[in-house]
């Protein structure tokens, strides 16, 4: 990715965890504590991968590292979101899929980018 779309990527992730943030903070306030704990569930998620996006940066093969992460981390996820499903754990399958749909968003967000810019 070129320097705009590494900084369109980073704008977006900041722009989804301040929003995860807001959210969190007025679903709290609302003693909605499971959902403003979703919330938090999802911006953690999205700062995994601007942290990655971080190191992907400093990488001379930036874009590529990215795109494997966006494989490699959501896999352990997808792991752990199967074997709940088979121990009937609906607390576990619910976080698991929080982070799968989140980690989905980030990739089609990279997508995107990437497709726009050619």
């Amino acid at each position: 990715m070129n320097p705009n779309q590494t900084a369109a990527l980073r704008a977006w992730l900041t722009e989804q965890i301040a929003a995860c943030e807001s959210q969190r903070t007025a679903l709290w306030a609302d003693e909605r504590q499971d959902e403003a704990n979703f919330a938090r569930i999802r911006a953690n998620v999205y700062d995994i991968f601007r942290t990655v996006l971080k190191v992907a940066e400093g990488s001379p093969d930036g874009e590529t590292l990215f795109a494997a992460k966006l494989t490699e981390i959501p896999s352990a996820w997808q792991k752990a979101h199967d074997q709940a499903e088979r121990h009937g754990d609906a607390a576990t399958l619910c976080i698991e899929r929080i982070k799968l749909d989140a980690a989905a968003e980030v990739r089609a967000k990279f997508e995107t980018i990437r497709r726009d810019a050619t």
